[in-house]
């Protein structure tokens, strides 16, 4: 009896470790949307100078979503992450919800994050092209939400317009 106490108790200690170790992993945050400023941002605000020499855009310490590929100019969601988008799972992407001034209906577009090049905190997903034609117009309420590959919302971000019935 004696040698099983001492075998309970050598397992004691580190299985108590463990069980903890394991609530402390599940108690930290998981990626938040922590702030978002929304802004029209025309074409030549990304052009950086590198882009002259090697012909391509270089988007330095931020990750560059648009709904139209090749076209800059438009309305910008840009995110501040608590922590690096690459921490998201595998197969996330943002779900942006918005009003137009001119249309009462709520319009919506998925922004899928690249499984590479995400290890920044700011995110900029940008309406250009037919997705966002008003030039000096912002969005009455928007929401964004970051979702994972089966559909469950993680984190989400909403203006104060957007609670109003």
């Amino acid at each position: 009896m004696n040698r099983m106490r001492r075998i309970a108790r050598q397992w004691q200690r580190p299985c108590l470790a463990g069980f903890f170790f394991a609530l402390l992993v599940n108690a930290l945050p998981a990626l938040e949307i922590e702030e978002v400023a929304v802004r029209r941002l025309e074409a030549p605000h990304f052009k950086r100078l590198s882009e002259y020499f090697t012909g391509r855009e270089a988007p330095g310490n931020r990750i560059i979503l648009r709904s139209t590929e090749g076209q800059r100019a438009g309305l910008y969601f840009i995110l501040e992450l608590s922590d690096d988008a690459a921490d998201a799972p595998a197969g996330a992407h943002f779900h942006v919800q918005y009003i137009e001034p001119q249309k009462p209906d709520v319009q919506e577009y998925d922004f899928d994050l690249p499984a590479e090049g995400c290890d920044h905190d700011t995110v900029y997903l940008g309406l250009t092209g037919d997705e966002w034609p008003q030039e000096d117009a912002l969005p009455l309420a928007f929401r964004i939400s970051l979702v994972d590959a089966q559909g469950q919302e993680l984190d989400a971000y909403q203006s104060f317009l957007w609670e109003m019935p």
